[in-house]
C-alpha cells in the first residue's frame, strides 16, 4: 500500500513529546551512575578551583534547570566613590531598553 503525500497511515501517530524507548533507556542508566557516585561527584566538584567549579555549575545548569527566554541585559554602576546605584536594562528584540532597576 502506498502512502499520499502529507497522510500518515497511522493517524493518531506518536503522541507529541513522547520520547523514544532509547533515549527513555539511556537516561535511566546515565541517572542511575549518577546516583550510584553522587557522593564522589560532590568530592570533585569541591576540588574544583572557584573558577572551574562556578564555570561547571553554569554549564550544567542548561540541562537542569528549565529554560527562560534570552533577553540582553546591561548594567551600569554610578558613584563608585559614594554608595554605588546599579541600572540595569532589558534590551527588547526592537532594540528598546527596558529599565528592570535602579533610577533612569
Amino acid at each position: 500500500m502506498s502512502f499520499k503525500k502529507g497522510i500518515s497511515g497511522n493517524l493518531q501517530g506518536r503522541p507529541k513529546g513522547s520520547l523514544n524507548k532509547t533515549t527513555n533507556d539511556t537516561r535511566e542508566v546515565f541517572q542511575n551512575i549518577l546516583d550510584s557516585n553522587i557522593h564522589q561527584l560532590k568530592e570533585d566538584l569541591m576540588s574544583l578551583e572557584p573558577r572551574y567549579r562556578v564555570k561547571f555549575l553554569l554549564d550544567i545548569a542548561g540541562f537542569c534547570l528549565p529554560k527562560l527566554s534570552a533577553m540582553d541585559l546591561q548594567a551600569r554602576v554610578d558613584n563608585m566613590s559614594e554608595e554605588p546605584h546599579i541600572h540595569v536594562w532589558r534590551i527588547e528584540e526592537s532594540g528598546e531598553k527596558k529599565l528592570l532597576s535602579g533610577s533612569k
